[in-house]
């Protein structure tokens, strides 16, 4: 925060406002872009994918600036009710999640830490004497509740197919969201970016080049990947490190006096993060009956994949011939114990076992990469799976799995067969 101090110092000097928001995410786009070349990602295709995504910048970044202007005393309310309404973003969160009805993805050690941190953020403001019915304050939750919203349409976009998502990487994501803002800050740029000739010194083209690719670009993409991988609820927590680097960056740039309140308040505020971001004990780390031990089968040829011992929930179901399958394909990488991996896959496999069109399934490990695995399940309709998805139940096993292992989820239909 002192570096972004010290640089906006440096842009008044040869920039004024518009245009250094321009010309930022302007190199933040470039370098996206950049990088996005060399990955193995592209950019999306079709309208309705673009209209997600401009919705998302319209949200989190053009709203804000649109309301600022049509109210005169946005700008001008109380800074403490401003950092106040701020910090409230991951509660709007949670209160979007409950709106649509998906309390699921709110566990209760989350939501406790951000109450906790927002209290925290109360003690650091303190801003009782704050006008809280002026226009300034109706303005400030707006943005805070458009800013929550873009992050649930941040987490559905890069979910899976099987969930309604568009499984997009947090790379595109944010390439694209630099894109869009480069024409958000274009459509601007007549409100006071041409009141003065831009000049620039190497001390503005090297905060441009800071601020544009870091800011705007990989630490906006790694925030999206905090989403994509914990959920808008659990991600939004870091939002709460922000008023506590502020004051901070106070006490070291500005020879801030801290007073015990302060102190207490970032306290609060520490407690509270550290809370929401504490590891969800799953039921892996219960104690499971171990498996009934089996013959050990041959050694397959070099590659081949074997069923891992995750047993089948039930015996599978009668299935008529001919009927339209839905095959869910799910590869896994293990990124914790492999045993814990199995057994909370065993709990999964028994939680999807007990729900209508549920047939059967196969968990495979890979005869010689440690780690690997794949799941390939059959459903009797596309309909049931992904009804079996919405059940209150299922939010617990995906955090479980989640917290040991990275997927790649894919649903087929069978397109040839045969039987010995």
């Amino acid at each position: 925060m002192g570096l972004q101090l010290l640089l906006d110092q440096d842009r008044l000097r040869g920039l004024n406002s518009a245009q250094f928001s321009f010309f930022r995410i302007l190199v933040g786009a470039v370098a996206m872009l950049g990088i996005l070349a060399f990955s193995r990602d592209r950019l999306p295709r079709g309208a309705g994918v673009w209209a997600q995504l401009v919705l998302i910048a319209f949200l989190a970044n053009a709203l804000p600036v649109l309301l600022v202007e049509l109210v005169d005393d946005a700008v001008g309310a109380d800074a403490g009710m401003v950092s106040v309404f701020n910090a409230s973003v991951p509660l709007c969160v949670v209160l979007l999640y409950l709106a649509a009805r998906r309390a699921d993805r709110v566990p209760a050690r989350v939501t406790a830490g951000l109450v906790v941190g927002f209290a925290g953020v109360l003690v650091l403001y303190a801003p009782w004497g704050a006008e809280w019915l002026s226009a300034g304050a109706a303005v400030n939750a707006v943005a805070a509740l458009a800013y929550g919203w873009s992050m649930l349409l941040m987490e559905k976009l890069m979910g899976p197919a099987e969930e309604g998502g568009r499984s997009m990487t947090p790379l595109v994501l944010a390439t694209t969201q630099a894109v869009i803002g480069v024409g958000w800050a274009g459509i601007n740029l007549p409100n006071g970016g041409f009141d003065s000739t831009p000049h620039f010194s190497a001390s503005i083209i090297g905060a441009l080049l800071v601020l544009g690719v870091l800011n705007t670009g990989l630490i906006y993409m790694c925030f999206a990947w905090l989403i994509r991988e914990e959920g808008a609820a659990k991600a939004s927590s870091v939002l709460y490190a922000v008023p506590v680097v502020l004051t901070l960056g106070m006490v070291l740039l500005e020879d801030y006096a801290l007073g015990t309140r302060e102190i207490l308040g970032m306290a609060v505020i520490v407690a509270g993060l550290v809370l929401a971001r504490l590891p969800q004990r799953s039921a892996t780390t219960g104690r499971t009956r171990p498996a009934p031990r089996r013959p050990r089968p041959p050694r397959p040829r070099r590659g081949a994949l074997t069923a891992a011992r995750a047993p089948l929930a039930r015996p599978p179901r009668t299935h008529r011939r001919g009927a339209a399958v839905i095959v869910f394909v799910n590869r896994f990488t293990v990124t914790g114990p492999p045993a814990e991996f199995e057994a909370a896959f065993a709990r999964t496999s028994e939680f999807f076992g007990a729900q209508p069109g549920f047939i059967r399934h196969r968990l495979l490990k890979h005869a010689d990469e440690p780690g690997a695995y794949v799941n390939v399940a059959e459903w009797e309709d596309r309909a049931s799976f992904e009804q079996a998805l919405k059940q209150p139940g299922f939010a617990e096993h995906r955090t479980a799995l989640r917290a040991l292992s990275t997927g790649e989820p894919n649903l087929y239909t069978v397109s040839q067969e045969r039987a010995a």
